[in-house]
């Protein structure tokens, strides 16, 4: 019953905040922004981003392969964690637009 609580009082609290914001849909900007600062996402996040399912696609195949078909490796074998720069990690300062930037 509290995690119900807990995640209707996150939620009226991300609608608040998102409600106080102008649209962030209606801005016309090709970066990737956090919506409670507005700071634009670093570079590297957003290569996260966009190539994190074909990183995860390639992770399954390569296990499927070497793990279930072949079976080359143990299923007891630890899968090695990925290091993907994350959107908590260390981003820019205000608002800074970074035209010319490759998009996914």
């Amino acid at each position: 019953m509290s995690t119900q609580k807990t995640f209707k009082e996150q939620a009226l609290a991300l609608v608040y905040t998102i409600s106080g914001m102008s649209n962030p849909f209606l801005d016309d900007t090709p970066d990737l922004l956090m919506l409670d600062t507005w700071n634009i996402i670093d570079e590297s996040a957003v290569n996260t981003v966009c190539t994190v399912e074909s990183v995860g696609r390639d992770q399954y195949n390569k296990y499927h392969v070497t793990v279930i078909r072949d079976r080359t490796h143990s299923i007891h074998e630890p899968i090695k964690k990925n290091s993907l720069p994350l959107l908590d990690a260390q981003h820019p300062g205000p608002r800074q637009s970074r035209q010319g930037r490759s998009q996914c």
